[in-house]
């Protein structure tokens, strides 16, 4: 577990998207918490509503997956890391806007235009970082690689949860979910402010 630890924090790329997949996960558990609040009681969009954004939502991760092949080819793998998460993070904005428009068909587009960007964002993200990690892991370590990744991105979930539902009670659903959002729009900062951008082709080879 050491070892693959080790191997985690000393990847200057790898290291990069973990903290920035740890601080997205982290708040958007934060906002995502509040979200059958915010749709079942706020807008009154009921069951059907809430499905249809799913729904939506779905088809976004769906095409991200498919167009993420043709996207590194034509913008380049390394920059569709922070291309990807600002889109999901853009997409996350249309949230609270949905809130502020109030009950209707408005604000149900919204919700599940805001609901395709951010999965397809996440998709390309992920296509993008996991399938790198996967490449440049020496083969003897990529469970314990994997392993380490996801007790810490996956760790934070429940954290954020707690919190949002914390901050939702104290300071109401819509300054809680605009701090969701500030937060998964500060988390391409590890990866944007990184050598993402000039990477035309990530590495693929074995770093020992």
């Amino acid at each position: 577990m050491r070892e693959g630890a080790a191997f985690v924090a000393s990847h200057r790329l790898i290291r990069r998207i973990v903290a920035s997949t740890a601080t997205s996960n982290l708040f958007s558990s934060l906002a995502y918490v509040l979200m059958p609040l915010v749709i079942l009681r706020e807008l009154g969009l009921g069951p059907a509503g809430l499905g249809v954004m799913l729904s939506i939502g779905s088809v976004g991760g769906l095409l991200g997956a498919l167009a993420t092949p043709r996207l590194a080819a034509r913008i380049g793998e390394g920059p569709l890391l922070p291309l990807g998460l600002m889109v999901g993070g853009a997409g996350v904005v249309l949230f609270p806007l949905a809130l502020a428009a109030g009950p209707g068909p408005v604000a149900l587009v919204l919700l599940s235009v805001g609901e395709f960007a951010m999965s397809f964002g996440v998709i390309v993200y992920n296509v993008m970082q996991v399938s790198m990690r996967q490449r440049v892991c020496p083969p003897r370590l990529l469970g314990r690689m994997n392993a380490s990744i996801r007790c810490a991105v996956w760790g934070v979930m429940p954290l954020g949860s707690l919190l949002g539902g914390w901050l939702g009670e104290q300071w109401g659903l819509v300054p809680t979910l605009w701090t969701g959002i500030a937060g998964q729009l500060l988390a391409v900062l590890p990866v944007a402010a990184g050598p993402f951008f000039r990477l035309r082709t990530l590495p693929d080879a074995v770093e020992e």
